[in-house]
Parts: C-alpha cells; sequence; structure tokens
C-alpha cells in the first residue's frame, strides 16, 4: 500500500486540473506510531518510511493498521527469531564467565 498524501496547490496552476491527493514517499513517524508500531517492526513489514514528513492522515493510520495485521505472522517469527538469537548470546556469556 502506499502513502497518501495533499499536494500541494500553486497559483499558477490551473484550479480544474489540480489533483488533491498524491502518493507519497512514505509514511510519516507520526501515523507509524499512531498504528501501533514501531522502528523494528517496520523493517520487518518493509514498510517506507519518509522521515521529513510531519503530517498524519487517518488513512494511512488505517493503511499501516491493515499492513501490521497481514504481517502478523512476519511479526511472530522475527520476535521468536530475536529471542533465539538472545538466548544464544546469553549462553556464550555464562560458559565465559565460567573459564574466568
Amino acid at each position: 500500500m502506499e502513502p497518501v498524501v495533499s499536494r500541494p496547490y500553486y497559483h499558477f496552476e490551473n484550479p480544474n486540473r489540480v489533483e488533491k491527493e498524491k502518493t507519497g514517499r512514505g509514511f510519516s513517524l507520526g501515523e507509524i506510531s499512531k498504528a501501533g508500531l514501531n522502528k523494528s517492526e517496520v523493517r520487518v513489514l518493509n514498510v517506507r518510511v519518509d522521515v521529513r514528513r510531519k503530517s498524519v492522515y487517518d488513512s494511512n493510520v488505517e493503511a499501516l493498521k491493515k499492513i501490521k495485521e497481514e504481517g502478523k505472522d512476519k511479526l511472530e517469527q522475527a520476535k521468536k527469531k530475536k529471542m533465539e538469537k538472545n538466548k544464544r548470546k546469553a549462553e556464550k556469556r555464562k560458559a565465559t564467565e565460567k573459564k574466568a
């Protein structure tokens, strides 16, 4: 899904030919936080982020919530993978402490 943003209006344009919205470069940080996502989840879901944008559109927040629901299994797999990695690190740390 592509983010939707307001298109700027320039005074020299024909008002009858101006579209009100266009697709954006990515979702804003405000939209991401309102949808209940964090940086790591965004990376896992391959969602594009536009850090320059400050606006928050409800349609984009709903789109992010939909993406989150569709990618729920991806998020769970990533969480399990991270937990296993941390477990292995802890075991290595314990082994080196016993040697010393």
